[in-house]
């Protein structure tokens, strides 16, 4: 791998160990801090059921008290009709009895240490009724079908129930707390306390979990008593405003989901009366250090890999580059040619310039070698040449010489051949035939003997003073 790739290589390798640890770090510091919204919303959910327990407490303890009073087990069968015919009004018209009237102040005493009431009452069995303020109207329904006066009676002794419903007269939304009277273990009649859910909401005001939370409250019927910006009407019950399905049908516990598509903490719990209690609170606003911290990441990540990169583009240009010129005068020295193009000094510095010197010192004697290389292949070449020439003149005298050898063999054995034939001549014109044909040879075979190896005449002719010397 190149140095190049190797460098691309611990780049991205850091770059991936970076992100990862700066990930990683974000990721747990976001995921701690769902945990803590989680455990954060779900004890706002707890604290906002004991702040309503706390609230509610004090009117249902009341209750208890007043059902122990003396003064309503005294006042049974003694308070005046529930219900008159025609229009009889409920407390007014005939005085009341020395125990009602015990009763009334009992009444009037306990609406007055519960400044958030709304009415007090007690009905009996026989039918009597007595509230606390009077009630100076005719009233639309018999009490005793109200649903405090039911639930009261099927409920347990000694419990105080809870119902919401709305108030007569006046139609306000309001909790009843109800218990049953008893004497002798069987009930005498049912005493209540209504208080209006505005002020119940009114409290649950300050409870506002951060600037965007909000409170849900339900009865055990699935009735809204508190929500955000409840309307108060009739015609859609206690608490107009309609919960999100997914909180209604949710179990007690804490949850992090989208709600009406904002993303949310909420949880859910529910106290021993079976009223729901929910807080609902925007991530956003929870999450907003972890995602600022998130978001600091990111942009400190991008900084670190800015600067990675400009060192690494600095890095590449200082020494990378310089080493790739230098790799390809390398390798064309490598591949036998000198002469290529060698990068100029002034494009490097420090160690990097000290090996390009190396380098051009290296060409340099590998230039030099080479030269004298080739003057010596140029010598060699030379003597070749004029040993090959002179290889081929010997060769060629060696045949010139082998051819006159032959010459002067044939005509040794012409001259043997001559002179053996003058004693045979039968005249003189046949010895001198015979005579000038010996000279002729002679004249041939010293003209080859004397001349050997040189060029001097032809074999085939004699030189013209070779009789001469053959006679002489």
């Amino acid at each position: 791998m190149s140095i190049l790739g190797r460098m691309l290589f611990l780049l991205c390798l850091f770059l991936f160990a970076t992100m990862s640890i700066v990930g990683g770090f974000a990721y747990f510091n976001y995921r701690e801090n769902c945990r803590i919204g989680e455990l954060g919303v779900q004890r706002a959910a707890l604290g906002v059921a004991e702040y309503a327990q706390m609230f509610l407490h004090t009117a249902e303890n009341s209750v208890r008290q007043l059902a122990r009073a003396p003064e309503i087990v005294k006042a049974v069968g003694s308070l005046p009709p529930d219900m008159g015919k025609g229009a009889r009004l409920i407390g007014g018209g005939e005085p009341l009895s020395p125990a009602a009237a015990a009763l009334r102040t009992l009444l009037e005493t306990t609406l007055y240490g519960n400044p958030r009431a709304l009415q007090v009452g007690f009905r009996d069995m026989h039918g009597g009724f007595l509230s606390s303020p009077a009630l100076g109207v005719v009233l639309a329904a018999n009490p005793g079908t109200r649903p405090w006066y039911a639930e009261a009676l099927r409920a347990p002794a000694g419990t105080v129930v809870r119902t919401t419903y709305l108030s007569a007269p006046g139609n306000v939304p309001v909790f009843a707390f109800s218990q049953a009277v008893r004497k002798d273990g069987e009930p005498v009649g049912v005493v209540y306390m209504e208080v209006p859910l505005r002020a119940f909401m009114q409290s649950l005001a300050v409870l506002s979990p951060g600037t965007s939370g909000v409170i849900y409250v339900l009865d055990k019927d699935g009735v809204v008593l508190a929500a955000p910006a409840a309307h108060e009407s009739p015609a859609q019950g206690v608490g107009g405003n309609a919960v999100p399905p997914e909180l209604t049908d949710a179990d007690d516990g804490s949850y992090y989901s989208s709600i009406g598509g904002v993303q949310s903490f909420w949880a859910v719990h529910t106290d021993n009366h079976g009223f729901r209690y929910i807080v609902v609170m925007d991530a956003e606003e929870m999450l907003h250090d972890s995602n600022m911290l998130l978001l600091r990441s990111c942009i400190g990540a991008g900084l670190v890999l800015l600067i990675i990169l400009v060192a690494g583009y600095a890095i590449a240009g200082s020494a990378v580059l310089p080493l790739a010129r230098l790799e390809s005068a390398a390798n064309a020295i490598a591949d036998g040619r000198p002469d290529a193009t060698f990068p100029d000094a002034s494009e490097f510095s420090g160690e990097i310039r000290g090996l390009r010197n190396a380098m051009a010192r290296m060409l340099l004697s590998q230039r030099a070698a080479l030269s004298a290389a080739q003057r010596a292949a140029q010598q060699a070449s030379a003597n070749e040449h004029y040993a090959l020439a002179a290889l081929r003149d010997v060769s060629r005298r060696h045949g010139d010489c082998r051819n006159k050898l032959e010459a002067l063999r044939l005509a040794a054995h012409d001259l043997s051949a001559a002179v053996e034939n003058l004693p045979d001549a039968v005249d003189d014109e046949d010895r001198a035939r015979r005579v000038k044909e010996a000279l002729k040879a002679s004249r041939w075979f010293m003209a080859l003997a004397g001349n050997s190896c040189r060029e001097e005449g032809s074999p085939g002719e004699p030189p013209a003073d070779a009789g001469t010397s053959a006679r002489e």
